[in-house]
């Protein structure tokens, strides 16, 4: 994405941010700050997306290690 105006922007800490791309870092606080409230939301939504893949990849895992090697380690089979 191609350098627009810059934009004032206020974050949740209450910093006034000037955003020159699409996104930019809150000086104060170090949370993204976004020009554009549709791209706030996008990355709340892929935030939430990958907290879950990342629970449900563990879940899976510690799943396959109690189904697969435990029964064996201790059955003797």
């Amino acid at each position: 994405m191609t350098e627009s105006h810059p934009v004032d922007v206020t974050c949740s800490c209450g910093n006034v941010v000037q955003v020159k791309k699409w996104r930019s870092w809150c000086t104060k606080c170090g949370h993204a700050v976004y020009a554009d409230p549709k791209l706030q939301q996008r990355h709340k939504w892929n935030y939430w997306y990958l907290t879950l893949i990342f629970i449900g990849t563990i879940t899976f895992l510690v799943y396959v290690y109690l189904e697969l090697i435990m029964r064996f380690t201790f059955t003797g089979e």
